[in-house]
């Protein structure tokens, strides 16, 4: 595939990315290990009203199952 080709696959993504960078409300990104999900969640954490909050980068499949809720939502 060419780089215009593999770009237009994305551009859904990026187009959510921008969204969410526009808000504050809680994202979650999800997929396979390696794929840039904490590089896409920094780039939402850098814009916007975002910015000036830490950026807290959570690995979900290190913690036990029955922690995940308690530990993301208190």
């Amino acid at each position: 595939a060419g780089q215009a080709e593999i770009d237009m696959r994305f551009a859904p993504l990026l187009k959510m990315a921008e969204k969410a960078a526009g808000s504050m409300i809680p994202v979650m990104i999800e997929g396979e290990s390696g794929v840039g999900k904490e590089l896409l969640a920094r780039a939402i954490a850098g814009s916007g009203e975002r910015r000036a909050k830490p950026f807290v980068a959570v690995n979900c499949g290190a913690i036990p199952q029955n922690l995940v809720e308690s530990i993301l939502f208190g």
